[in-house]
């Protein structure tokens, strides 16, 4: 073997000159460069098969930029908004109801010292009714309602009452347990409105049971006046709203404040 070694054109290791390959990259050994386009050149070649230029020739230059290249762009710099802290997310629903329901004591709190601040009158005493005509009366003792400012005394409700009797029809006799209340409901004649313009409350008793309706009953302040109509209703417990079991019945006429006679009959079972 000859000590003669060549270069590989490659990677610049050194293999014998009877060496065809490298051991280093295995490129062929042999074949230099072409100087014009850079393909390799097969061995004894003397011009280049891909651009013709001479196998003995210097490589050439590096060529210079164009003075009309445009310049190439510098290296974007780091946007500072780019890279702030994400968005935080809302509070949970369950911490915004904690806020709102502290924020309504709160609120309800100043509302409450404000009006013990400035103090409230104690409530009347309850009024009771009389068993008998179903008149309210304020209880024994001089209790009531305070009088007007400058010592004056309000003058009561006065002025013609509707009287009669309450009754329960045969056929519903025996049907009703004992005790109970009769509601006498008094509307102007011919309204339509649920409202009505005079109630009194009394205890049920004996068939037939008397009532009086006057303007000491009436509601929301109106006048007691004109023909009314008339009705009755019996209930177990003596609530106000309308349930099953009750016992209704209507006057057969309109009357006026100052009449006597207005019995109303029980007919029907709710």
């Amino acid at each position: 073997m000859s000590d003669a070694s060549v270069t590989c054109p490659g990677c610049g290791e050194s293999a014998p000159d009877d060496s065809k390959f490298c051991k280093e990259c295995g490129g062929r050994l042999g074949a230099a460069p072409c100087a014009g386009c850079g393909e390799t050149l097969e061995g004894g070649s003397k011009f280049c098969r891909h651009c013709g230029a001479s196998a003995g020739a210097a490589p050439a230059a590096p060529r210079a930029a164009s003075a009309s290249a445009p310049p190439s762009a510098p290296e974007p710099e780091d946007d500072p908004v780019a890279e702030r802290a994400p968005r935080q997310a809302p509070p949970p629903a369950e911490s915004r109801t904690a806020v709102y329901l502290g924020v309504g004591v709160a609120v309800l709190g100043f509302v409450w010292l404000t009006v013990n601040k400035q103090g409230t009158p104690p409530p009347p005493p309850p009024v009771a009714a009389d068993p008998h005509t179903g008149h309210d009366h304020p209880p024994a003792g001089g209790g009531g309602a305070a009088p007007p400012a400058g010592g004056a005394v309000a003058p009561a409700a006065a002025g013609p009452a509707i009287t009669g009797t309450i009754s329960v029809h045969a056929s519903l006799q025996g049907q009703t347990p004992a005790g109970g209340h009769f509601f006498v409901i008094a509307r102007p004649a011919g309204s339509k409105s649920p409202m009505p313009l005079a109630v009194v409350r009394l205890p049920a008793s004996a068939s037939p049971t008397p009532y009086s309706l006057g303007p000491e009953n009436v509601m929301g302040g109106g006048p007691f006046a004109g023909p009314m109509d008339l009705s009755v209703r019996w209930d177990q417990d003596g609530s106000a709203g309308k349930q099953p079991g009750d016992l209704t019945g209507v006057a057969g006429q309109p009357f006026a404040p100052g009449a006597s006679g207005a019995d109303v009959v029980l007919t029907q079972k709710l």
